[in-house]
């Protein structure tokens, strides 16, 4: 990456049953001409997308977009890594992930891209997520030492939020895809703590706001979504124990005390839900014959 202007940018955005704001997503990202490729995985595709998308879009546009149905529900990281195996996504100088409920204008893009040029060291960027009303949603975080709560940080965070990321290909190519073990929530948490274990650093770039409708995607979902968070949570502890230690712990019953001091028993019970089922899915993983850490699989050329 020699050349600002000859960086090589691929965007990824992941739809489940939201055609509208997916098309509104790949109309925004293909109109930016920093954009060579934009990759959309349709998880558990009806065809809809496919077919708006030839009426949606201009022919123009409709060129740099590429639609990527897949049968079924990959879950977050699943549905993201069919993109990232793609070779001209792996191929490419940088990836911005973008949620498909995003919005990403084009100053804020060139000050990431400029961030990543400039910074060699950092393996990923991103801007100021903001919520609709302007507020701020993430800039940043890392596990507090007594880990009662995620803490907002400005500088060396331990994570950034995949629903806007620029990484740098090389850094992504180096640390491989993400871990599938997490269906949904705190897979980039883990790939943020990879990459800073695998000498990249993370850079929030405070010039760069990006809005995000927060849960637009899965705003029907309810408690189940605690439950997969709670999952994940659990699966990111154990992974990260010896790390991290008991921090992680602390979070999740912190969240637990949350929902008993608001008096909310379907929510505490979704969260109870997962201690079972995460359990039975490590000691699954465990005894199975040979098995391997899916995060530790590098993207391959015939993959």
């Amino acid at each position: 990456m020699t050349n600002v202007r000859d960086t090589n940018v691929v965007a990824v955005v992941l739809n489940w049953r939201d055609t509208a704001r997916t098309i509104a997503c790949a109309e925004s990202l293909t109109a930016l001409r920093e954009v060579s490729l934009v990759v959309v995985v349709d998880n558990e595709s009806d065809g809809e997308l496919a077919e708006r998308v030839g009426t949606s879009l201009s022919p123009v546009l409709a060129s740099k977009l590429r639609i990527v149905p897949v049968a079924e529900n990959r879950g977050f990281a699943g549905g993201v890594n069919v993109a990232l195996r793609i070779e001209e996504v792996r191929c490419a100088d940088m990836v911005l992930a973008i949620n498909n409920d995003a919005v990403l204008g084009r100053s804020a893009l060139v000050r990431l891209r400029d961030a990543l040029v400039s910074h060699p060291a950092a393996g990923a960027v991103g801007p100021i997520v903001r919520n609709v009303d302007g507020t701020v949603q993430s800039k940043g975080a890392a596990l507090t030492p007594t880990g009662l709560r995620i803490s907002q940080v400005a500088t060396s965070p331990d994570y950034l939020t995949w629903a806007c990321v620029l990484l740098r290909g090389q850094a992504m190519r180096e640390v491989g895809l993400l871990d599938e073990q997490f269906f949904m929530y705190w897979e980039d948490y883990d790939y943020g703590l990879r990459l800073k274990s695998g000498g990249w650093g993370l850079l929030l770039v405070e010039d760069a706001d990006a809005v995000h409708e927060l849960s637009a995607s899965g705003s029907s979902a309810g408690n189940l979504l605690r439950t997969y968070y709670a999952e994940s949570l659990l699966l990111f502890a154990i992974k990260w124990r010896a790390n991290l230690g008991v921090r992680p712990w602390v979070h999740f019953a912190a969240i637990l005390g949350s929902r008993v001091a608001r008096r909310d028993g379907r929510g505490l019970l979704a969260l109870l839900a997962a201690i079972p089922s995460t359990f039975r899915y490590v000691g699954a993983c465990r005894s199975a014959e040979g098995a391997t850490p899916r995060w530790a699989l590098r993207p391959q050329k015939n993959s």
